[in-house]
């Protein structure tokens, strides 16, 4: 018995040849996990090069986003809820220069970045606190309880 087999015949995906089943392998592998439940992101930064950094950790209780937001202030910063999709927004305001000559290196970022997250329906929206301290802001996002099912009694019939 042979582990190893060669295919003459038609392809896996019907009458493609073998190269085209490798040419849709990503269409394939989007599917498997097109319903797989997570915490997407998209970041869309204002100023290009700067997009915060930020961890996502679930436990079975909650998910705690974590983002590093360095030199701006909490007024800076925003945070809306809007149909399952947590926004965050915020701006990093460059210093008043009084003479820009003379500067040799400008590395820094300046400017508006906003990331939004998709969250899963199983964060409960109204429990959703934010902290921001050092420059990080942590969001705790709690999960609903989970159903709990019960038996439900059958009762007989009474004439």
């Amino acid at each position: 018995m042979s582990l190893l087999t060669r295919r003459t015949g038609p392809a896996l995906f019907g009458s493609l040849t073998p190269m085209s089943d490798v040419e849709r392998l990503p269409e394939f592998v989007r599917r498997i996990f097109a319903d797989v439940p997570t915490l997407s992101t998209t970041a869309t930064p204002a100023h290009p090069g700067w997009v915060p950094a930020v961890d996502v950790i679930e436990t079975d209780e909650k998910l705690v986003l974590t983002a590093e937001l360095p030199g701006m202030a909490e007024p800076d910063i925003t945070l809306t809820l809007e149909n399952d999709v947590l926004t965050l927004r915020g701006e990093k305001k460059e210093e008043h220069r009084e003479n820009a000559k003379g500067f040799w290196l400008l590395e820094r970022s300046y400017g508006a970045v906003q990331r939004t997250f998709a969250l899963p329906k199983s964060v409960d929206a109204e429990k959703i606190e934010a902290r921001f301290e050092a420059g990080v802001l942590t969001i705790t996002l709690p999960k609903v309880p989970k159903a709990q099912g019960r038996t439900i009694a059958i009762g007989s019939a009474k004439p």
